[in-house]
């Protein structure tokens, strides 16, 4: 009932927190303890800019492309392997790669990784084509499961919890490259 009737706070808290939670555990790896606005900025991401992309995109952008992409290519009869398999293709590129590119600039500039936003928008164009690249070994698999044997509705909470590997992965890269400078 609450998340048909409120969405956005519910997927907002489970994404916020478990990002908080990623950026705790990625800042831990390093040996060293997330101050009050690594985590604060981390859930603020979550809960807002990511769990409003996401629900956009699964919910209302993703299904009319997904019918006028399954009709000029397989048509609706295919099997639904293929149809899933072929919305997950396109998903992981026209939603993933913009997607990636905010998280890295958004993520890093809300937890005073990068100083401005132009610094953060400068280490997001060096750095997320590789996190992306990187994020095919993951996301495509899970996103392919997730479409197949979920209703709809249930895809981004569920990739909320695969996300916490991810996105502690992600912050961890984030700040190796950001040291390199």
């Amino acid at each position: 009932m609450g998340l048909s009737h409120s969405p956005f706070t519910y997927k907002g808290m489970t994404s916020g927190t478990l990002k908080a939670l990623s950026k705790i555990t990625a800042v831990a790896v390093q040996g060293d303890q997330a101050n009050l606005r690594q985590i604060l900025g981390t859930f603020v991401y979550g809960y807002t800019i990511d769990t409003y992309m996401c629900h956009i995109w699964y919910t209302y952008l993703l299904p009319p492309l997904e019918t006028a992409l399954i009709n000029l290519t397989v048509g609706q009869n295919a099997p639904a392997l293929l149809k899933v398999a072929l919305t997950t293709a396109f998903s992981s590129t026209v939603f993933d790669l913009p997607y990636v590119w905010v998280y890295y600039a958004t993520s890093g500039y809300l937890t005073g990784l990068y100083k401005t936003w132009e610094e953060a928008k400068k280490e997001a164009n060096k750095g997320y084509y590789q996190a992306w690249y990187d994020g095919l070994k993951v996301w495509p698999g899970f996103t392919f499961l997730c479409m197949y044997f979920l209703p709809r509705d249930l895809v981004v909470p569920a990739g909320n919890l695969i996300g916490y590997f991810w996105n502690t992965y992600f912050m961890l890269l984030q700040a190796a490259n950001s040291k390199k400078q």
